[in-house]
């Protein structure tokens, strides 16, 4: 292998470096902004579960019957994903349908809450990094331009995204 072929490889390694090393840096900003949404979803299904556990049913003869933990999950699974298998093992009562009509209102405020959240990390249009990113135009007029000194005009001028000049 000569020094050429060497160098190549050497840059090819470089850029793989470079592009898995921002792939990274995305997947974790991406989970370091959605931490909260998906905290929220796994409270809400967790404690839909736990209060289908704790509310008494009744079996096919009448008896009290308490629903297991997978049964449960269960259920909320299939409720969740708007499959709709109906009401498992046995028919519920009205605390069980009151409870799982609370539960899909809940779950639908978590979801609509971590899509939101997850397009609030797409950028609105080009130039512009949305929540927090750090290419922002500048507020349009002539008034706060006056304010500052030249220098700082020329100096934040060059630092704005080509869409706002």
């Amino acid at each position: 292998m000569n020094r050429f072929q060497r160098r190549v490889r050497r840059e090819s390694v470089r850029a793989a470096a470079a592009s898995a090393t921002q792939a990274s840096e995305t997947v974790f900003l991406v989970l370091r902004r959605m931490r909260a949404p998906l905290i929220v979803l796994i409270t809400i299904f967790a404690v839909s579960v736990v209060g289908l556990t704790l509310i008494p049913g009744m079996d096919a003869q009448g008896r009290p019957w308490r629903m297991g933990f997978f049964d449960a999950f269960y259920v909320m699974s299939y409720t969740a994903t708007t499959i709709g298998f109906g009401e498992l093992p046995y028919p519920f009562t009205y605390g069980q349908r009151m409870w799982v009509t609370v539960s899909i209102y809940l779950t639908v405020i978590g979801w609509a809450y971590a899509v939101g959240s997850l397009l609030a990390l797409l950028p609105v249009h080009a130039g512009q990094v949305s929540r927090g990113g750090r290419r922002r135009c500048p507020p349009r007029g002539a008034r706060w331009r006056r304010r500052w000194p030249a220098a700082h005009r020329r100096r934040a001028r060059r630092r704005w995204p080509s869409s706002c000049r």
